[in-house]
């Protein structure tokens, strides 16, 4: 086997290595904010996506500071595959593992001999890299351009060929194309074959191919321009840098690029072997490495950055250390042959790669890590669908954003009014922002959800001056027909839903008795909020009126010229009179028209001068217009209903009122109007407690069955259905599909009491402290605790997530061990964690362990063990311990699901302690999708 083929086969299983660890789970990191700003703009299309980008123009995602080429990419990506986290960062998976690949021909033409082959050894096992070739962002996508537009200069300013230079304009276009840092890329690149050119070092003809071959990148970047220099402008702060300290880049180049002093000291080796072996070549290595980081520095802008700004140094110190071990193998290698040289190359960059491969912060624990994230709390909101038809936010962007690729087709929303009558919504907001009004929110981790009762209203009364602000929910009861458009409760503004498509809001008020007599005025207060770069946002508004939703006449348009030129927020008010409507009811409409560059035009507030009614019986016919468009039911004491979106209607001096206020404490209405009061106590109360009152299903089919509450092997009675419960820890939640399959979960914290008998199978030493939200052992020796799962219908798979902490004691190891086993009797290591030295506390992260069993068992345990008191198990609210179980599909039911309920009140019973039950017309939101990945 010749030298050559040798090392092209060690390079295979290099680049092989490099592909499975960057594509190693690539799920199990949910995607981040960022990523949702690249995905947000890579679902447009391709002519959007760049109008998009050029200007920041509207965007359900916040300022992104990337050209489009990797957007472009995910785009197609996306086409290509399905809405998965897998198809979202595959692209920067596949760039990762290019990068390494070309790294070999880079450092082959730099240093010759072993170097490039060891430089992509170091690569493919920088933690650094693995982490930013697993983000959809453009990081990889621009490594891999620059390293390659490097490699093909070298190539170029060698052989001196059309091809060669061809093929790199084409990759120093793509970078420049790639992120904005491909600019001090080519600059680096430019002033090193300029200084050559100067000192007179490179052929004349040489020279001119190369100003050829930068002038034809200039002209192909040419169409970004304006872009780039409109970006340039929206994030420039004059005065304000990066927030890099030096600190903050000695712990990045140790952490993330170097991994350690050994892997620097190899790459110092490189540096001096390379200026005498290559100086030229070792100049632009160097020249490429820093220029970006000085150009970081140098910016001017209030984005604070991080160790991405030491992109180029990642495969820059692999080039020269991969130079540093060939120098050292070539020392003690004389004797041996190139295979076994190396090979011994190899094992060497292994060796300066263990920081990152081995001991805390390590590869392992960087794949298990499990942070939390907005798919967690978003797995807790579709848990809670029962009795919800749409998910609402306080403003129209970002939220939903996650919400529809995590939650597809399981909540409507909000974005057109589709002439339904009232609505159960939730409204998600994060625990920093309170809705107006609005109060006792559920938690789900860092969100928080309302349930509102939505009953529309329209047609309203023409009764007085009429006013809306858009500061809470109102707009959705009072609105007569919305499309595209919506609320924003922290702007207090009406916004457009989708920010691409125009919008439009229309009011109908009812006629006053004679009709209108006279021109009604109208006055509309709008907000202009533009970014300090330059063009001016394009938006427009328009006020329509008219006797129908099909007759509207345009009365005003506004536009930015209506502002003060130059304020960044600006606010105008319009006063006009609407002609007089006869006696025809009054249609008046706000239409949005959305801009393609960065700004926003909304309306603030809206009012007309609607003249005095008076007339009592039309609020009687009101009121029973709006009752005909409901589902009222008669309340029955002690009977729950479920199933339907039915309401209470009570009459103020109706003596019943009391007594339905007694039986649902703190309930609020949903509407009050004149003759009537509306409730629903669904909202309140969205599941149905067994043993407990009577209920009454819609007629026909269950589709979906949840169960929360202490399970301990009974069974519930649902009529003539019977379901026998899993054993479990208290509060766990079972949830059943159509088909029987079901999933379990447990979620624990250990703020308060722990109650050993209720939540745990076993113990042994175990202790909760006093004060902190941790469990650990009563003094010096071992302890453990054991959980169980015991389920009629066989579980497939488990998965746990806990945070360990253990004190790193001098001399003695410390830490956890989670075991699973079938039969409570032998069990196998899952995962476990330990520290030893640091005289510190270390872990505390959230990991993942999870189990597909060979062979489904109905009985499954779960035991952690802890060392001493020096080791412990923490479990908070914003990262709780978690306990999942899938169960077979096989039905659990006595019948089959779903169930066909009559249409009589059933009664519900169980053998044990009461839980709360849920039935479900639809089948329950599928969940596996949340889950699997990990």
């Amino acid at each position: 086997m010749s030298h050559s083929r040798a090392r092209i086969i060690l390079l295979a299983i290099v680049v092989c290595v490099a592909a499975a660890l960057r594509l190693a789970w690539l799920e199990s990191i949910p995607l981040w904010w960022d990523e949702f700003v690249t995905l947000g703009r890579a679902r447009l299309p391709l002519g959007e996506l760049w109008q998009s980008l050029s200007f920041q123009g509207p965007s359900d995602s916040s300022l992104d500071s990337s050209p489009p080429l990797l957007h472009a990419i995910v785009h197609y990506a996306l086409e290509l595959g399905s809405a998965t986290e897998t198809w979202v960062k595959l692209p920067s998976a596949v760039f990762g593992t290019l990068t390494v690949l070309v790294l070999y021909p880079l450092g082959t033409r730099l240093y010759r001999g072993r170097a490039g082959l060891f430089a992509s050894a170091l690569l493919a096992l920088s933690l650094y890299h693995i982490h930013y070739s697993r983000e959809a962002r453009p990081y990889s996508l621009y490594l891999l351009l620059g390293v390659t537009s490097l490699w093909l200069l070298l190539r170029a300013l060698e052989k001196n060929r059309f091809p060669d230079w061809a093929a790199y304009a084409l990759a120093a276009a793509a970078t420049l194309y790639s992120s904005y840092l491909g600019g001090a890329s080519l600059a680096a690149q430019a002033g090193y074959v300029l200084m050559l050119g100067l000192a007179r070092q490179l052929p004349a003809r040489t020279f001119l191919a190369a100003l050829g071959a930068f002038a034809a990148t200039a002209l192909a970047y040419a169409p970004w321009l304006p872009g780039h220099l409109f970006h340039m402008q929206l994030i420039a702060s004059p005065g304000e840098g990066m927030g890099l300290s030096f600190e903050v880049l000695r712990r990045a180049m140790l952490e993330y690029s170097a991994q350690g002093t050994l892997y620097l000291a190899c790459a110092g080796l490189g540096l001096a072997v390379g200026i005498p072996r290559n100086p030229k070549g070792t100049a632009l290595l160097l020249l490429w490495t820093c220029l970006s980081l000085a150009a970081v520095l140098l910016m001017r802008t209030g984005i604070t950055d991080t160790p991405r700004a030491l992109l180029n140094f990642v495969p820059g110190l692999a080039l020269l250390a991969g130079a540093g071990i060939d120098m050292l193998v070539r020392g003690v290698s004389l004797a041996l042959p190139d295979r076994a040289a190396a090979l011994l190359g190899l094992a060497a960059a292994v060796a300066v790669s263990l920081p990152g491969l081995a001991g805390p912060g390590s590869l392992a624990e960087y794949y298990r890590r499990d942070q939390h994230s907005v798919r967690d709390d978003l797995l807790a909101v579709a848990e809670a669908k029962t009795n919800i038809d749409a998910l609402a936010f306080p403003r129209n962007r970002h939220l939903k954003m996650f919400t529809r690729w995590y939650l597809p087709g399981v909540f409507d929303d909000l974005s057109s009014s589709d002439a339904v009558p009232y609505r159960r919504v939730l409204l998600l907001a994060g625990q920093d922002f309170t809705p107006p009004g609005l109060g006792n929110p559920e938690t789900f981790g860092d969100l928080s959800g309302y349930r509102l009762g939505l009953v529309n209203l329209s047609p309203l009364d023409c009764a007085g001056p009429w006013r809306a602000d858009f500061s809470g929910m109102d707009f959705y009861r009072e609105a007569e027909r919305f499309n595209n458009i919506g609320p924003d409760l922290f702007q207090k503004t009406l916004s457009l839903y989708n920010p691409n498509r125009p919008g439009l809001a229309l009011w109908r008020f009812t006629a006053p008795i004679g009709g209108f007599k006279a021109d009604v005025p109208l006055r509309c207060r709008l907000r202009l909020s533009r970014s300090k770069a330059t063009p001016a946002p394009d938006a427009s508004a328009m006020i329509l009126a008219g006797n129908g939703p099909d007759t509207l006449t345009e009365l005003a348009r506004v536009t930015q010229a209506d502002f003060p030129p130059d304020a960044l927020v600006g606010e105008t008010e319009i006063s006009l009179a609407i002609p007089n409507p006869g006696d025809s009811d009054l249609f008046l409409a706000v239409a949005l028209e959305p801009g393609t560059v960065h700004g926003n035009l909304e309306p603030v507030s809206l009012e007309i001068d609607l003249p005095p009614d008076g007339a009592a019986a039309r609020h009687v016919l009101k009121a029973e217009r709006i009752k005909a468009r409901l589902n009222i039911a008669t309340w029955t004491p002690g009977l729950v209903r479920a199933g339907d979106d039915a309401l209470y209607a009570f009459a103020p001096d109706d003596p019943a009122l009391a007594d339905f206020l007694a039986a649902h404490p703190g309930i609020a209405p949903v509407a009050e109007l004149p003759g009537f009061i509306l409730f629903d106590p669904a909202l309140a109360r969205p599941l149905l407690d067994v043993p407990g009152p009577e209920f009454l299903f819609t007629p026909g089919t269950v589709q979906g069955v949840s169960v929360s509450g202490r399970f301990a092997g009974q069974t519930v009675a649902l009529g003539d259905a019977a379901l026998r419960l899993p054993t479990a820890p208290d509060g766990s939640l079972l949830r059943l599909a159509p088909s029987g399959a079901g999933r379990l979960r447990t979620v624990m914290d250990f703020t308060g009491p722990v109650s050993w008998d209720r939540q745990v199978f076993t113990q042994f030493n175990v202790e909760k402290s006093a004060s902190e939200p941790y469990l650990s052992c009563k003094g010096e020796n071992s302890c453990f605790v054991v959980y169980a799962l015991e389920s009629p219908a066989p579980i497939r798979a488990v998965r746990m997530v806990y945070s360990p902490e253990a004190y790193g004691e001098p001399g003695q190891t410390n830490g956890a061990r989670l075991s699973l086993s079938t039969d409570g009797n032998t069990y196998r290591e899952l995962d476990s964690f330990s520290v030893s030295g640091s005289e510190l506390w270390e872990g505390g992260k959230r990991r993942v362990a999870w189990v597909t069993l060979k062979e489904p068992a109905q009985r499954v345990y779960l035991r952690l063990e802890l060392t001493s008191d020096k080791a412990r198990l923490r479990a908070a609210p914003g990262s709780p311990m978690r306990l999942d179980a899938w169960l077979d599909p096989v039905p659990l039911l006595a019948g089959k699901l779903p169930l066909v309920l009559p249409a009589k009140p059933l009664r519900g019973a169980s053998t044990g302690d009461p839980v709360s039950v849920s039935l479900s017309p639809e089948p329950l939101p599928d969940l596996d999708r949340l889950l699997a990945p990990h």
